[in-house]
């Protein structure tokens, strides 16, 4: 049996032909989707300087991790070490593995080497800390007598422990600023208290990636409260824009890949089917989150199968996140206009710059392979992803 979405054989072949293409070329085709005209990008560039203004007047608005971010930005090894700790350190249940975690990170940076004379003393206590961390846990790679061997003495009186749990609660603070809370219920209540009659939520559960069948029964059952609640929610505030939710399918399924088709048909629509009617009942938007680059065709038959089969009404709230990073993106916003013009329903498209970017290369690396499944430069994710934008208002 064909597992594999029922497209046209031209869009089959785009997407096999953007898969792993040059990048070069690539960008080039997009180039002149991409371009704006003088005056829409001036009107950006208004829009967004007044943006950063309103931002930057309006003190509460500006935490202490952005004052971070911006000394420690996402090109160095600095600002790269606060955000794989940031996203891995709290997940890591093991003493030893987070502190070979905190090594391989810190040991390495330099934070207060980014700092200028008008760095507020909160940012260099912080900076002097992380340094100090860095070399406490490095200290068994230097030679002796060295400043970073003293202090390594000074470690193994405090113990690494001390280390490790005082980088941990820095990290829960770092990822405070990025998780809105622990589950649906206090997720709510924080958006609640944080945003306006304009912010619009899509709620998704952080860890997914289901290993057993009960991880994936688990994530299946809080799907469906978070639907409720966020629907009740919605109810709460009519005049505000309803939010909704995000679902991984590696979430509701053990073995959610290729080689595993017929069990995920069998086994994962029936799950997708049910959480979509239960969103059309409450009538709130549920997208499916991206998946990684393999697993692309068997997400895009997935989505298609479920909307051959689900009973959905007029409901307009289906949809499917897209990845601009991704070569094969624009063919995948065409595929999303098929299954809306086949099924007779508005779909939802929720283009993002992507999320499993090192995956996606280190994948590629092993392989052999010569081109990537993803863009390697952010100016050509860029590139893509405002050409995927007038894709998508032009295609609905």
């Amino acid at each position: 049996m064909d597992y594999s979405p029922a497209l046209p054989p031209e869009l089959k072949d785009r997407l096999a032909r953007l898969y792993r293409a040059d990048e070069e070329q690539a960008v080039a085709d997009l180039l002149p989707q991409a371009a704006f005209d003088p005056q829409l990008l001036r009107q950006a560039q208004d829009r967004a300087a007044s943006w950063i203004g309103k931002i930057r007047a309006h003190k509460k608005a500006l935490p202490g991790i952005a004052e971070m971010l911006s000394h420690f930005s996402l090109d160095t090894k600095e600002g790269i070490a606060l955000m794989c700790l940031a996203e891995a350190l709290l997940r890591i249940p093991d003493a030893a593995t987070a502190d070979a975690l905190i090594r391989d990170k810190m040991t390495a940076a330099d934070f207060e080497a980014h700092l200028g004379q008008d760095t507020p003393w909160t940012l260099r206590a912080a900076s002097w800390a992380l340094n100090l961390t860095g070399r406490i846990s490095g200290a068994h790679e230097d030679g002796h007598g060295s400043a970073s061997a003293m202090l390594g003495l000074l470690a193994g009186k405090l113990g690494h422990g001390a280390v490790r749990e005082a980088i941990r609660m820095a990290m829960r603070w770092l990822g405070d600023q990025f998780v809105i809370g622990h589950d649906i219920d206090a997720a709510i209540m924080r958006a609640n208290k944080i945003s306006d009659a304009r912010t619009r939520y899509s709620y998704d559960m952080l860890g997914e990636g289901a290993r057993t069948a009960e991880d994936a029964e688990r994530y299946y059952q809080s799907y469906l409260n978070a639907i409720d609640a966020t629907a009740s929610n919605n109810l709460l505030y009519p005049g505000h824009a309803p939010s909704g939710i995000s679902v991984k399918l590696s979430a509701l399924h053990p073995r959610y890949e290729a080689a595993q088709a017929e069990r995920v048909y069998a086994e994962l629509v029936p799950r997708l089917v049910a959480l979509a009617e239960a969103s059309a009942r409450h009538d709130i938007f549920m997208v499916v989150d991206a998946e990684e680059a393999d697993r692309l065709l068997l997400s895009l038959g997935v989505i298609e199968k479920t909307l051959e089969t689900a009973k959905l009404g007029a409901w307009t709230g289906f949809g499917l996140a897209v990845q601009a990073y991704q070569k094969r993106a624009p063919a995948i916003i065409d595929a999303a206009a098929h299954f809306a013009q086949k099924f007779q329903r508005r779909m939802v498209v929720r283009l993002i710059k992507g999320a499993y970017w090192d995956t996606e290369i280190k994948r590629a690396q092993e392989r052999g392979w010569d081109e990537f499944p993803v863009y390697t430069r952010k100016m050509t994710t860029d590139v893509s992803y405002l050409a995927c934008a007038r894709d998508v208002a032009g295609a609905w």
